[in-house]
């Protein structure tokens, strides 16, 4: 077979050149057509052509620019492979069949175009910009690409088909927060519509921005006070929907409305510790946010809760005799309080009952009754003072406000 190739391949290149008297007519030799490629990596070309009855092989004929044709290898099959070429390169072939008994060639088939696959290993795909609700990415041209077919990572369907000119892919209508991937394919296509590619580039895993998270409830915070005598409190969040990355806190009085606090920590931590002055009224509010590339989005503000801590001393004295008692109790002005309330209750848990209103400028009062009752001196009290404070039109509830015992 290698002797027969090779003087088939002699055979061709003499042709021109050997003066004979054929069997046949030069006008019954056949020209080769179908002429079409049928695969390609980045290197190689395979194409094949219709086989011509009667004929012993075939030249094949190859052109870089699709004007010169040199003799490049002979066959007796009807399809061939060629190899060592450029990525992303074109050639173009002709094809002849040839007659060894009769010392016949046929004229050359129309022209192929042969392309190889484009190398994507060249190629870096990035993510360049991201929103809630898009992914844009780029990367550099590949050299000898017509165009790049984009598919999604995850299921390998095709989001879009770009020309050449076309290095970058936005993707949009995409869920805030999460994940997507695309894999880019570098094509090379022939004028006969043949399309080569072989490796990939692709980024997977990458992240839309995240969605500004809901704005807080005001159930989702509280203001931690230590102890009666401590004079710092610190602040608890906590996103039900695990979606913030953490919180900030504002905290401002409510007599001027001066900020005295922002304060920050993840999502279920408690924030560093703020000082601040007894019988003062505050009012403080959480936002959460979410973290995208490094810097925080913020959700909006949560309506405002309210705490202050008063300076209320008591003390139960009692006639020996009737056995019965009085509780004296004395407390600081709170800042902007219009008035007091004072109630009482029996046990810690049970249910307070109102025993006096007092004026804005009170500083004290002596418990000796509930309602019809007096109090008794081997029974223990529970007190609470409760200023009346407005910020605005709204009656502020305090969230640290302490019952006090008296026994």
């Amino acid at each position: 077979m290698k002797n027969y190739v090779k003087a088939l391949a002699a055979f061709v290149f003499v042709l021109a050149a050997v003066m004979f008297v054929p069997a046949m007519s030069q006008a019954e030799v056949k020209v080769p057509t179908g002429l079409k490629q049928t695969a390609a990596d980045r290197t190689n070309v395979q194409f094949s052509w219709a086989a011509v009855p009667g004929a012993d092989g075939y030249g094949v004929y190859f052109s870089t620019d699709g004007e010169n044709y040199t003799l490049l290898d002979a066959t007796e099959s009807a399809s061939i492979v060629i190899p060592k070429l450029n990525a992303g390169q074109s050639v173009y072939v002709k094809v002849s069949s040839v007659y060894l008994e009769e010392k016949l060639e046929s004229d050359l088939s129309e022209a192929l175009e042969v392309v190889t696959a484009p190398d994507a290993a060249t190629m870096k795909v990035d993510c360049t910009e991201r929103t809630l609700n898009s992914l844009t990415f780029t990367w550099n041209a590949c050299v000898g690409a017509t165009s790049y077919v984009v598919y999604d990572y995850s299921n390998k369907q095709v989001l879009a088909t770009l020309p050449a000119a076309t290095t970058s892919y936005k993707r949009e209508g995409l869920v805030p927060g999460s994940s997507y991937g695309i894999v880019v394919v570098p094509v090379r296509t022939s004028a006969s519509g043949f399309a080569a590619s072989t490796n990939v580039s692709g980024l997977y895993d990458v992240y839309t921005n995240k969605s500004a998270p809901a704005k807080p409830s005001t159930s989702d915070f509280i203001v931690s006070v230590p102890s009666l005598s401590s004079k710092t409190a610190s602040f608890l969040a906590v996103d039900v929907s695990r979606q913030a990355a953490g919180y900030e806190v504002e905290v401002y009085k409510v007599k001027g409305g001066k900020k005295v606090a922002t304060l920050s920590a993840s999502n279920g931590l408690s924030t560093n510790s703020m000082s601040f002055s007894k019988n003062t009224p505050y009012k403080y509010r959480v936002r959460y946010y979410v973290v995208n590339d490094g810097k925080n989005t913020y959700g909006e503000w949560s309506g405002y809760r309210y705490f202050y801590r008063q300076s209320v001393t008591g003390k139960k004295k009692w006639n020996t005799a009737s056995k019965n008692a009085k509780v004296t109790l004395k407390w600081g002005k709170v800042a902007g309080a219009t008035g007091y309330t004072v109630s009482v209750s029996t046990s810690k848990n049970g249910k307070f009952k109102k025993v006096k209103t007092l004026g804005k400028n009170s500083k004290g009062f002596t418990i000796t009754k509930i309602g019809k009752k007096k109090l008794q001196k081997n029974k223990s009290y529970y007190i609470k003072v409760e200023p009346k404070v407005k910020d605005g039109k709204t009656n502020i509830k305090n969230d640290t406000t302490v019952t006090y015992t008296a026994s």
